[in-house]
């Protein structure tokens, strides 16, 4: 499961593993990766500064996909875009063997 934690600008994915058959209901089952903030360096600065209004950019609507090498990433929208930037996404991708978030 992906998603981003709004005000913050942070995102993160979680996973149950299921080597055993965990409790789903206790949050000891579940692990997160690292969280991922959202900076303003990793904004073309062709884009411009986000819409009236925001302070800085931030993630939105983040999806878990699985990549062709068979990898996992987290797909995001990016929000506070400028009107001649609307649409525009990131890609996280999950280090396997640390579980950990990298843009």
């Amino acid at each position: 499961r992906a998603f981003e934690t709004g005000s913050e600008s942070l995102v993160l994915r979680t996973r149950l593993p299921l080597d055993d058959t965990p409790d789903l209901l206790s949050s000891a089952a579940w692990e997160a990766t690292n969280t991922v903030r959202l900076e303003s360096s990793m904004i073309p600065a062709s884009w411009g500064p986000p819409l009236p209004g925001r302070k800085a950019w931030g993630w939105q609507e983040g999806n878990a996909i699985e990549l062709p090498d068979g990898g996992v990433a987290n797909m995001l929208r990016i929000d506070g875009q400028t009107v001649g930037t609307h649409n525009k996404a990131a890609l996280l991708r999950v280090d396997p063997g640390e579980f950990s978030l990298h843009f």
